[in-house]
């Protein structure tokens, strides 16, 4: 109890005498100063604290520090068994941390699970809410207008926290988040708004680091014919036309293959109906030009109508099915008007995606070919 408030003087005297010190930090940081400040004051706080362990008694010892990286941001999570869990975290790394309490983790996204937590971390590598101009999404990505391009951390730091890429333009941002994306978009908002995220009780999945050069999928083999009767599941053309591979898409998010491998129509037809049977996970319904289904088999597949066509907002689409509906091969889903795409200037090309393609090396892809909506096979696995 003595070596506790020895510890509550000595810090009392530390922060009285430093105190002079606060205007010229405050001065340093409104003249770009910022980085100087911060390694005076943290071998002044390092300081302090090693001198209070010190005048408590306290040994300090860590196992497995060898196992912390030298360079990039590291989270720790203490229990907090006791008051000096700060002063010992602080001296054991002796680098510059910051602290959150239970109730600001909620405002970091993690008490909001996966998405809140994409979304927050989204928001901090794009800059921060002062550097967002607009924010608009489409079936599959957060479509972001910066300020300062510059601003915008590495493709890698936003596939650390689950996108699937990162396609940069000018001031245009588009972040590839899958078919989440309606969720993220709604806690990206929230947070831009200075509100805390919905909290819900599903925990954030471990997430492994992708280099920002590799796909997302690897490309599945063509094969002369699908005829094999020992596959799990077929699936049939979801519009008449000239089927092409993934990778001739002329959209680097799909054929790069961010979203998951797959296949493309060029169509001649104007009705998209299901590849397969399946339930309809999600309809992209402020503008109807994607919709998401779930197949018997677990695969997770996007059908996207055309290009940049979320900015039609629906005119020329017309919806056939209702979200969850259970759907059969063949039955349709949307129809679409070709004329009104291309009066818009928009390319008509129909993408499917197999987002969680890598779960299924066994995929195989028909080569390019014309195809027959629910008659022509053109995947299986």
């Amino acid at each position: 109890m003595i070596r506790f408030f020895a510890d509550i003087i000595y810090l009392f005297f530390f922060l009285t005498l430093t105190a002079p010190l606060y205007p010229l930090f405050d001065h340093w940081n409104k003249t770009g100063k910022a980085h100087k400040r911060s390694s005076i004051a943290q071998r002044m706080i390092l300081r302090s604290f090693k001198i209070c362990l010190a005048m408590a008694g306290t040994k300090l010892i860590v196992d497995g520090q060898e196992n912390i990286p030298e360079d990039g941001a590291v989270l720790y999570v203490g229990n907090h068994s006791s008051y000096y869990d700060i002063l010992c975290s602080y001296v054991a790394t002796e680098r510059g941390m910051g602290f959150f309490a239970k109730k600001e983790m909620e405002k970091k996204g993690i008490a909001g699970g996966a998405d809140a937590l994409k979304a927050q971390v989204f928001l901090d590598c794009l800059g921060g809410p002062d550097n967002i101009r607009e924010v608009t999404n489409c079936a599959t990505r957060l479509r972001v207008t910066v300020n300062d391009p510059d601003k915008v951390a590495a493709t890698s730091k936003f596939t650390n926290a689950g996108a699937f890429g990162l396609v940069k333009n000018g001031h245009a941002i588009q972040v590839i988040v899958g078919l989440s994306v309606p969720n993220v978009r709604g806690h990206f908002d929230a947070l831009m708004k200075g509100e805390m995220p919905a909290a819900v009780e599903s925990t954030v999945p471990e997430t492994k680091e992708v280099p920002a050069e590799t796909p997302a999928a690897p490309a599945a083999e063509s094969v002369a014919s699908v005829d094999e009767d020992d596959r799990s599941m077929k699936l049939k053309a979801f519009v008449s036309g000239d089927l092409v591979d993934i990778s001739e898409v002329p959209d680097d998010a799909f054929s790069q293959k961010m979203m998951g491998d797959g296949v493309a129509i060029k169509p001649s037809g104007d009705t998209i109906v299901a590849p397969a049977d399946a339930t309809v996970s999600m309809i992209m319904e402020s503008s109807l030009h994607a919709i998401g289904l779930e197949l018997s088999n677990g695969a997770e597949v996007l059908i996207h109508i055309g290009l940049d066509t979320v900015n039609m907002n629906g005119d020329g689409f017309t919806l056939l099915t209702q979200q969850d509906a259970q759907v059969k091969a063949g039955d349709p889903l949307i129809r679409f008007d070709r004329d009104a795409i291309a009066k818009a200037g928009y390319n008509d090309i129909v993408i499917m995606a197999v987002t969680n393609s890598t779960e299924y090396p066994q995929m195989k892809k028909e080569p390019d070919q014309p195809v027959v909506a629910g008659e022509t096979p053109i995947v299986i696995f």
